[in-house]
């Protein structure tokens, strides 16, 4: 039976199958399959967006903390300096292309960033140079203002004492020295090293000196000391110390007579004036 007919059996001298037509129910559309459904959602998705999200543009550059940043020469600080990468609204932003190079007082710079992160930025592991004093590391972003890291390094444990004045001298004997004496307590690379006790002390010759102590200034330097050499003649020496480390000053003695050879008459052979002048 074709569908959507239905028959009905007469009755009678001739049986007859009847067919009519029925209608038909609501027609069923087969369901869409859920990948489909997901494509047609994002495209629509992507119609009602207004395109990729802003790119964060950096308006300012600053270093982190205030407090000083030190270390002794030849060394890293105990904690690596950081700087900051600020939106117009003053939200730290990552991903910035940053540049950080050495200044001032040479030293070296280890695993420095090329983008910035999205808190503090590690500037790397920075060795400060061998001499003491201010050492720099300049970080710079586009076009926005570079941004000095300053460091001070210090000058390391003392090593040597050396002598800076007053060494090498002559006078008459029992007379002062025309030059006071001084000397330098040094570190490792030659830095001098602040508050170190110095003592002077007469080893040979005898003689006085205006003081027997003293102690290094900001530059390493302690001096001052005026020197009378001894009234005889022979050697003269003075010892400076300071902790281990030692070194001599020495003086001769001038003599205040100048003698002169002359010859009367005719004069001698030439070798036989030799013997008296040489």
């Amino acid at each position: 039976m074709r569908p959507g007919l239905t028959a009905a059996s007469l009755r009678g001298p001739k049986a007859y199958d009847v067919y009519h037509q029925v209608a038909d129910p609501m027609p069923v559309t087969p369901a869409l399959p859920i990948r489909s459904i997901c494509a047609v959602l994002l495209v629509l998705m992507g119609a009602c967006s207004d395109g990729a999200a802003p790119v964060a543009v950096p308006a300012t550059l600053e270093s982190v903390g205030g407090a000083p940043i030190t270390a002794v020469v030849g060394t890293a600080p105990a904690a690596s300096p950081t700087f900051v990468v600020r939106d117009a609204a003053g939200r730290t932003i990552g991903g910035i292309a940053v540049n950080v190079v050495i200044g001032e007082g040479g030293g070296t710079l280890k695993n420095a960033p090329t983008r910035s992160s999205s808190g503090a930025t590690s500037v790397g592991t920075w060795t400060l140079g061998t001499t003491a004093g201010r050492n720099t590391l300049f970080v710079t972003v586009g076009a926005l203002a570079p941004v000095a890291i300053v460091a001070t390094a210090l000058a390391g444990s003392p090593t040597a004492i050396r002598v800076t004045g007053g060494d090498a001298q002559s006078a008459l004997a029992g007379a002062e020295v025309a030059e006071a004496l001084s000397v330098s307590v040094v570190d490792q690379f030659g830095n001098g090293v602040a508050r170190q006790p110095v003592r002077f002390d007469r080893v040979a010759g005898g003689g006085t000196l205006t003081a027997t102590s003293a102690t290094t200034g900001e530059d390493g330097v302690a001096g001052g000391v005026r020197w009378t050499i001894g009234a005889r003649g022979g050697a003269q020496v003075v010892r400076a110390t300071s902790g281990t480390f030692a070194v001599d000053f020495s003086a001769s003695v001038q003599s205040e007579f100048r003698v002169e050879v002359r010859f009367a008459g005719t004069p001698p052979a030439a070798n036989v004036q030799s013997a008296f002048l040489a």
